[in-house]
């Protein structure tokens, strides 16, 4: 995940990513960092193209062999393709994915086979990005941290004792951070 941050900051994104795991919040956060990092607003409207569960292997390929239009590059997002677990034959896909040069894909899946053929042309070519849940110590900075940002301190044992209710599932607290500092307003 550091190299990640660091391709996002320096500009220096590759052409393929494999973002997968339990943490739905971190890999939203990424996608959307690597977005940003890559098209401007104007840009994503030609240049953009987000496929959720797509239908063929035909249809994944024809999107990432798309030139970018009036922009360096494109950014393909695809989620829940499937390609990743053992089953279909992906070899279409692996080799359009090794042949990218202006465009970004990246793949955002809940199961993944470390196996499969995709995931070795990842492996081999790009970036595979796994996110785990986070330890409660990091928990518990980061909400802290989200606290701070609604101008209220959240100390550390108050910050534990709030991790043990919700859970460690980032959404989720988040949601209910959202509703407790609504419930305190101005206290």
């Amino acid at each position: 995940m550091r190299e990640l941050k660091r391709q996002i900051d320096s500009g220096t994104l590759g052409n393929l990513y494999l973002f997968y795991g339990e943490e739905r919040y971190l890999i939203n956060m990424y996608v959307q960092n690597v977005r940003r990092a890559l098209l401007s607003e104007e840009d994503e409207m030609m240049n953009l193209s987000v496929m959720d569960e797509p239908k063929s292997v035909s249809d994944i390929v024809s999107t990432l062999e798309t030139l970018p239009f009036m922009s360096e590059r494109r950014l393909v997002i695809l989620k829940n393709t499937g390609a990743f677990v053992p089953g279909d034959d992906w070899t279409e896909l692996a080799k359009a994915a090794e042949g990218l040069t202006d465009t970004v894909a990246v793949f955002v899946e809940t199961e993944v086979n470390k196996t499969s053929k995709m995931y070795k042309t990842v492996d081999r070519c790009g970036r595979a990005v796994e996110f785990a849940r986070q330890p409660d110590n990091d928990l518990i900075r980061w909400i802290s941290r989200e606290a701070q940002k609604d101008g209220k301190e959240l100390l550390a044992n108050v910050a534990a004792y709030f991790l043990a209710f919700v859970g460690n599932d980032m959404t989720n607290m988040l949601t209910q951070w959202m509703k407790l500092r609504s419930y305190l307003c101005e206290r």
